[in-house]
């Protein structure tokens, strides 16, 4: 199944957040996923990957790893 995201409704409400000065500068996320959406307008700016596909230890044929720093 497909879903399209990029139209509005699909946010965390995190506006309340940064009206407290919660802003998450500097942390750094990582994402461990074989369906991550690489080229969405919110992510392509700020990833890096690696695929995992030749280490035998995984049990799926494909994985991504994304490590994004928030620098807002």
């Amino acid at each position: 199944m497909i879903i399209d995201n990029r139209g509005g409704g699909l946010d965390m409400n995190v506006i309340p957040a940064w009206r407290e000065g919660i802003t998450g500068r500097g942390v750094v996320v990582t994402i461990l996923d074989d369906g991550l959406e690489t080229d969405h307008p919110d992510l392509v700016a700020n990833y890096v990957s690696h695929h995992f596909s030749h280490h035998l230890f995984l049990n799926k044929e494909y994985f991504i790893i994304m490590t994004c720093v928030v620098d807002t």
